[in-house]
């Protein structure tokens, strides 16, 4: 079934069973808003202008599907009350814009050009790529993105954050949760958790500006190879250690301090009330990331061979 948008309706689509499927066609300019109380939403993109909608769902729950001129919107609806679990398939135009909310709701996109905006209590979102504006947001659930451009703003209240290949205008908190920011290339990247680390590598630009705070746990910057930034270090009860000489004149703990590396071109602040911060070389960074590598690939081995051996027995 096809709607085409231009005046509301309500599409009810081919159910058959606890299965749905439907599609409409979309002008540009549209929104996709999605509205799931449980289950998963998965987001693909495609060069055509409709907007494909699959689900699966619990004999409880149904889909309904409400297209207008400026916005499509698809979300759960209850039989008796609290919808059930619905887990929806939904490929889109890559311009389109996205709006996703849940509850105890699985987010995943992938190809999206257009801004993004998703939140959920309970599940993980993933975003691969976006452009212009993002937003994301999960209570218990970790946030990753990759491949997106634009200005981010990443939020995950009990687990991590984290950021690969971003660019642009970068946000990130947590309040219990690690922060990881890799291959970042941005003029402002601001980081902050309660009770978690903070990993950057990533791009020191001109006049750009960096922060990161953490009140318990570490911070871990992995520097370009010729860094050129003015950096200001703040920490009460932790410490400070740097791969690179620097002209410090006191690192006692309870101290604030700056220095300055090359000409001091960029703003990199750094704030741990108890943790270590840490300045890498960026070949320090890369040895210390294909360790680790390298010993995830030996455990995944050892697992394999137990697992064999597990079923020989």
């Amino acid at each position: 079934m096809i709607a085409f948008l231009g005046v509301a309706c309500l599409v009810a689509g081919m159910a058959t069973g606890t299965s749905f499927d439907t599609t409409i066609a979309v002008r540009p300019g549209a929104r996709l808003t999605v509205n799931n109380f449980e289950g998963a939403i998965h987001v693909s993109s495609w060069a055509r202008n409709l907007v494909k909608i699959g689900a699966t769902h619990a004999q409880r729950a149904s889909v309904m599907v409400d297209g207008g001129p400026v916005e499509v919107e698809v979300r759960s609806v209850g039989r008796m009350g609290v919808p059930g679990m619905v887990d929806y398939d939904i490929v889109v135009p890559r311009w389109m814009d996205l709006k996703l909310q849940g509850v105890t709701t699985g987010m995943r996109m992938e190809g999206m050009e257009g801004d993004v905006e998703a939140a959920t209590v309970n599940g993980g979102i993933q975003l691969v790529g976006g452009r212009g504006f993002v937003h994301l947001a999960a209570v218990q659930g970790g946030v990753e993105v990759r491949d997106a451009r634009g200005r981010l703003e990443v939020n995950a209240v009990n687990d991590d954050v984290h950021l690969d290949n971003v660019a642009g205008e970068v946000s990130a908190e947590a309040v219990n949760g690690d922060l990881v920011m890799e291959r970042v290339d941005a003029a402002s990247v601001e980081g902050e958790t309660v009770n978690g680390s903070i990993h950057y590598s990533g791009a020191l630009r001109a006049q750009g500006r960096y922060r990161f705070a953490t009140h318990n746990g570490d911070i871990t910057v992995v520097l370009p190879r010729d860094p050129d930034a003015s950096v200001s270090v703040s920490t009460f009860s932790g410490e400070f250690v740097s791969s690179l000489p620097v002209q410090i004149s006191d690192t006692r703990r309870g101290r604030n301090f700056n220095f300055v590396l090359g000409h001091g071109a960029a703003d990199l602040r750094l704030e741990s009330f108890r943790g270590t911060i840490r300045l890498v070389r960026v070949e320090d960074g890369k040895d210390k990331s294909d360790k680790l590598e390298r010993r995830a690939e030996k455990l995944e081995r050892k697992a394999e061979k137990l697992a064999k051996k597990k079923e020989d027995e």
